[in-house]
């Protein structure tokens, strides 16, 4: 279950009018504001990836400075990495987003630990294919454990035995490919896919896959 906070927000709008005619010009300037109830996920206990998507999503840092600072007048622990993007977004506007979803601590792990205790065997392979940016933006949108899934891809013009990784938005990238026969068959069985590891490495994003299968 989500908890969501319901934060009251003064959000100050500040409107420049300018006005001129052939003798002079002139600036216009009015001030408004008003008072508006935005949903939170509460940082104690809501999934950490709907948090750093919150901090993303508004463009204005007043907004989310005014929630960072309500959350600590109510006493609301908030983890390091949350606290992190909370601060990188007041002081600078922005937060690249990618980075602090693909540090994120496993509680999707948690989540689903019981159900893998049906599937013992377990396979890890590299995913192949991230020097590709389209691949890249459909990962950003991913943290560690989320589900994927693989299909094979006969009509590859690449490689016949090709099997790519989708997630929710589409292909993420493939499966090495003197890896495939092992997979192939993984794929018979029964099965479960997750994203097990997203690094920045030096010269290019390392990501692995890991399946749990019976």
């Amino acid at each position: 279950m989500i908890w969501i906070i319901l934060i009251g927000i003064l959000i100050l709008f500040v409107i420049m009018m300018s006005s001129g005619n052939n003798q002079n010009n002139s600036n216009l300037k009015s001030n408004k504001s008003f008072e508006a109830e935005i949903e939170v996920p509460n940082p104690e206990n809501s999934n950490p990836k709907k948090v750093i998507e919150f901090i993303d999503h508004y463009s204005n840092p007043e907004v989310i400075k005014s929630v960072y600072e309500k959350l600590i007048e109510l006493d609301k622990k908030i983890p390091p990495i949350l606290d992190a993007a909370f601060k990188e977004k007041i002081q600078n506007g922005y937060i690249t987003k990618e980075i602090y979803l693909w540090n994120l601590s496993i509680e999707n792990r948690k989540i689903i630990e019981d159900e893998l205790e049906n599937y013992p065997n377990s396979y890890k392979f590299e995913l192949k294919g991230l020097q590709e940016n389209k691949y890249v933006d459909k990962l950003k949108s991913n943290i560690i454990y989320d589900e994927v899934w693989l299909y094979e891809e006969p009509n590859n013009k690449f490689d016949k035995n090709a099997i790519k990784v989708q997630n929710l938005i589409g292909t993420i990238g493939y499966v090495p490919k003197d890896e495939t026969f092992e997979v192939k068959e993984i794929l018979q069985e029964d099965f479960k896919a997750y994203i097990n590891k997203i690094e920045r490495q030096e010269n290019y994003l390392f990501a692995e896959i890991i399946i749990h299968y019976k």
